[in-house]
């Protein structure tokens, strides 16, 4: 191909990427409020190379969930970037089920979804690795220094390994370490193994992870007695990294796999033809929630709306502001000024006291910030951290098209830690339903419990709100509390606590 026919190829992938979406999918966690960090600051990094039509997240144990996460997508192209440093059970069982995806290309109503190849997989990741180890080794000591690349590993998944492995063969080849080591969490050998058997000198462990979360930020660095990163037990210093998946030129990675992925899949059509000019009767369901929801605002100017616990009000010249909705008769001077929306995130995931929150719609979001001078883009946006999905769920239940997805549905798709929770009879989860789902601990109707519970929606009517809010299907929150709480009827209070903070 020569010259100007690469650059007028690169001139078309360019114009279709800028008019897709792209979906960073991750772990998350529900103890952790970092576990997820990387991925939101790599889709910031994404949205300001301004390369995609749109950039969104979303989590198998945080929100916005995988289960809705096209809820929240304007564009019928989407590209499904994972955000694990392997393949294995969450790349090949976990996000395709929770995303309803059936191969490489897949048709989901007026989406046309390309799954691509997780980020750990990618060529680039060696250099990345090999960065990690030079930032923290001088150049002097690299020919003495054993560099050992720490990754999660699993015996039930054959290929978990293979990516942290062919990144100590490509690591080995280029000769300037003394020796590179693999070590895993879950399979032999394991870091404790490799420092006891081969440490005959300096050593480097870099962890091959998307974030330092529990294990590679706490227990790990504890168990191996390492104070601030660099010395160890008595013996040779070991130096401890951040994890590859928090290096800068990760989004490089992304945008090199989408693009791949692009010209690769170009060709490749699957079986269902995708209704990408249309949304049953309307739009793509985040497109006309949008419109929607700002109306609904600019209707009561110059008054507040409450949705859940956030006042939003059009403040003139079709600009807006957001505050909770106890300070909405709170001087100006008295709140604190957000100046993006990262910071709205930053708020939605703790507590006043710092305690952090899984669940955006638990009744504790802190009070005292007040985010002013908004664009209708960014009330949207503002909202989509808030309460990710939940505009699009009262809409789209407004006119009749919200998805509910039973406990049962739910419960049956599961597996691995979660799947224990299909054999809880009805009379089971409705006391979790009753408990988990009660006004005091989420701001949600559960649409998908009221199939058992035969409770009215007005029931779950909050005070100071203007609408009821609907959860179309169980979440990650009440799947771990069911799990806690397959033997035991009624649940206790020790069961249900942890995951939410107090009112």
């Amino acid at each position: 191909m020569d010259r100007v026919h690469r650059e007028e190829l690169h001139a078309l992938r360019s114009d279709s990427l800028s008019r897709a979406a792209v979906l960073l999918v991750g772990h998350g966690s529900l103890l952790d409020p970092d576990s997820s960090r990387p991925v939101h600051k790599l889709a910031s990094h994404l949205r300001d190379c301004g390369r995609f039509g749109e950039v969104r997240t979303a989590f198998w144990k945080e929100e916005p969930q995988l289960h809705y996460a096209f809820d929240l997508i304007e564009h019928p192209e989407v590209f499904v970037v994972p955000v694990f440093m392997s393949e294995g059970y969450f790349t090949d069982r976990v996000v395709p089920r929770d995303l309803g995806l059936d191969g490489r290309v897949t048709c989901r109503g007026p989406w046309r979804i390309q799954y691509c190849d997780p980020v750990g997989s990618h060529p680039r990741m060696s250099e990345i690795v090999s960065a990690r180890a030079d930032e923290l080794v001088p150049a002097a000591d690299r020919a003495s220094t054993t560099v050992v690349i720490l990754g999660h590993g699993t015996n039930e998944h054959p290929q978990s390994a293979r990516t942290t492995l062919n990144m100590v063969k490509k690591l080995r080849n280029e000769d300037r370490y003394a020796r590179v080591l693999p070590a895993f969490l879950d399979q032999d050998p394991t870091l404790n193994r490799i420092l006891e058997t081969e440490r005959t000198g300096p050593m480097a462990v870099i962890p091959f992870f998307v974030s330092e979360g529990w294990h590679v930020g706490t227990t790990i660095p504890k168990d191996i007695a390492l104070e601030g990163g660099e010395h160890g037990p008595a013996g040779p210093p070991i130096w401890f990294s951040r994890p590859v998946g928090t290096h800068p030129t990760m989004a490089e990675v992304v945008l090199d796999l989408v693009g791949c992925d692009s010209d690769t899949a170009a060709d490749q059509e699957p079986d269902t033809p995708c209704e990408t000019s249309s949304f049953r009767e309307g739009g793509l369901p985040a497109v006309e929630a949008r419109k929607e929801f700002l109306s609904w605002i600019r209707a009561a100017a110059p008054g507040y709306r409450v949705f859940l616990q956030a006042a939003v009000r059009c403040s003139g010249q079709d600009r807006f502001e957001i505050r909770h909705e106890k300070d909405r008769d709170a001087a100006t001077t008295a709140l604190r000024s957000l100046s993006n929306l990262d910071q709205v995130r930053d708020v939605a995931r703790r507590t006043a006291t710092g305690e952090y929150r899984p669940l955006s719609t638990a009744p504790n979001l802190q009070k005292g910030w007040r985010l002013a001078d908004l664009t209708a883009d960014e009330v949207w946006e503002a909202f989509a951290r808030l309460y990710p999905a939940a505009p699009v769920h009262w809409q789209l239940k407004s006119i009749g098209r919200l998805d509910v997805v039973s406990f049962r549905e739910a419960a049956d798709c599961q597996t691995g830690l979660y799947a224990g929770t299909a054999d809880l009879d009805d009379d089971h989860v409705e006391a979790l339903a009753q408990a988990c789902c009660a006004p005091e601990r989420c701001l949600r109707e559960p649409t998908w419990a009221v199939q058992i519970s035969g409770r009215s929606s007005a029931s779950k009517l909050w005070a100071g709100q203007d609408i009821v809010v609907p959860c179309p299907a169980p979440c990650s929150v009440f799947f771990s509390i069911a799990t806690h709480a397959v033997d035991e009827l009624p649940p206790s209070a020790s069961t249900l606590d942890p995951p939410w903070g107090s009112r």
